[in-house]
């Protein structure tokens, strides 16, 4: 079970939550979304038909019997139970398309909920943690439309899915209603009529409402999905707007983790190819894989130091400034980039002193060395490591360049 910890008595953070507001003090929920819309047109489509159906069953086929009965004209009967029917799924669907517009305004404004170590943004209003009724109020309308608690499981799918198999249940239980009632004393009634033939005219017209209700249901759906996303296609534009600069400031939080954590990395094969390197007096094979791994941080570091840049430029002019703990975010980027970095700096830079003693020993070789075949390789050595020297101070200078911007 995941553990959850409270920010006020009505709402608890998931710890995955927890954890990175506490580490950058700041966290992107997605609370709401199309899918979710389309599955709640569903559900109250479902919860009409349970509620007014047996209405609607009743009507139109006591209707239709009647007419039947009195008018002894069949044709009307069908006439008036088509009519009926049509009315009502007519309505239901227009009460539906309404509802549509309505959820996607609800939508629009709740797609996503912004989180700080002090303060919660929900439909765009910023609140203090410990302004509990205020948020609650909030999101209460936005929970029960939707059957997901802010930071909670959605329950939309299995509660569309129970209305779903009750729908079926009461559909079909309206056979046994049909042959209770017949077998009841109303069948005496109607004996002098051909009881078997009205009988069979009901079971007729319920098996029709059934097929009815089926077909209303899923080219129903179908309907307003196509007109759902008609209408996501006119908002997303809005949306983009509206949610851009917060998932501008999302995805740059993002891609600073993503390249940091190969930063780490990278850093972690430098110090071991260097520890190689002190043991095997720098060899080529070792300076080249040494090269080709430095160059690859100097790539992530140019994109994550102008990433955090970016970051802090954005962050300082949001709607969510106010939100941030600045101090929580400059450790997190210090955890992030500085850290990682300035290592690798330390790390450079004694390998500028190992590689000094190499060149000092091997200066040492050539001058006891009379053989010129021997001081040919050694001198060799000496000039390959005074490139790397050079390129090793030329790192250092970059990665000193990096963290200064980082200040």
């Amino acid at each position: 079970m995941q553990t959850k910890t409270k920010i006020n008595n009505n709402i608890q953070l998931p710890q995955e939550i927890q954890k990175s507001i506490s580490e950058r003090g700041f966290y992107l929920y997605e609370w709401i979304s199309p899918d979710e819309v389309k599955m709640s047109i569903e559900r109250d489509y479902l919860n009409i038909l349970q509620t007014i159906g047996p209405v609607l069953a009743i009507i139109s086929i006591t209707g239709s019997v009647i007419i039947a009965y009195i008018l002894e004209n069949i044709f009307l009967a069908y006439i008036f139970f088509f009519w009926v029917v049509w009315i009502w799924i007519i309505w239901i669907l227009c009460y539906l398309f309404i509802v549509a517009i309505f959820r996607s305004k609800i939508l629009m404004n709740n797609s996503f909920v912004v989180v700080t170590d002090s303060s919660i943004s929900v439909a765009w209003n910023i609140f203090q943690h410990s302004q509990t009724q205020d948020i609650a109020m909030k999101i209460y309308k936005v929970e029960n439309i939707f059957n997901e608690k802010l930071f909670n499981k959605s329950e939309l799918k299995s509660k569309t899915d129970n209305l779903f198999r009750k729908v079926c249940d009461l559909l079909f239980w309206g056979y046994s209603y049909i042959t209770h009632f017949w077998s009841s004393e109303w069948r005496s009634y109607w004996s002098s009529r051909d009881s078997g033939s009205w009988f069979l005219f009901m079971y007729l017209l319920y098996t029709a409402y059934i097929i009815l209700m089926f077909i209303s249901f899923f080219i129903g759906v179908f309907i307003l999905w196509l007109f759902s996303l008609w209408l996501t296609s006119i908002n997303k534009k809005i949306w983009l707007i509206k949610w851009h600069e917060v998932t501008v400031i999302n995805n740059l939080f993002t891609e600073i983790d993503e390249r940091s954590n190969i930063l780490f990395d990278e850093k972690k094969n430098v110090q071991k190819l260097l520890g190689q390197a002190y043991e095997n007096d720098w060899k080529d094979s070792l300076l080249e894989k040494i090269n080709k791994w430095i160059a690859s941080i100097n790539t992530q570091a140019v994109h994550t130091v102008e990433n955090a840049k970016k970051l802090r430029e954005k962050l300082h002019t949001s709607r969510y400034k106010k939100m941030f703990n600045i101090h929580l975010f400059n450790s997190w980027l210090k955890k992030q980039i500085y850290d990682p970095l300035f290592d690798l700096q330390k790390l450079l830079e004694k390998s500028i002193d190992t590689l000094q003693i190499t060149r000092d020993n091997i200066w040492v070789q050539i001058t006891e060395t009379s053989d010129i075949s021997l001081q040919s390789p050694l001198k060799l050595q000496e000039k390959r490591i005074d490139l790397q020297i050079v390129e090793t101070t030329k790192n250092i200078r970059n990665i000193k360049e990096y963290l200064q911007k980082l200040i």
